[in-house]
């Protein structure tokens, strides 16, 4: 069982922190799990391919993630990013 928040390491805490992504960032990372690809996603939040790709990148780096699909399961143990498959797994 995790310790509450107020009880938290202060390390942890900073390292937690270091893991969440920017509110840009969690933007792609939510249309990537909605099935979109890099060009759609450009064009729904205005940016260039380019753009989202670096986005991308960056989360992977801070997630120390090899692939896009790694980033995305490492997000939802994470509690990062909350879909209706890790809801149904942390309710069994």
């Amino acid at each position: 069982m995790e310790k509450p928040a107020k009880y938290m390491s202060t390390q942890r805490k900073n390292y937690l922190c270091r893991l969440r992504p920017s509110p840009r960032q969690l933007q792609v990372l939510n249309l990537m799990v909605a099935g979109k690809t890099n060009k759609q996603i450009a064009a729904q939040l205005g940016l260039s391919v380019r753009t989202i790709f670096m986005n991308q990148h960056n989360l992977r780096e801070r997630l120390q993630a090899a692939t896009n699909v790694e980033m995305v399961y490492l997000a939802c143990l994470l509690g990062i990013l909350e879909t209706d498959l890790t809801k149904q797994t942390l309710q069994n």
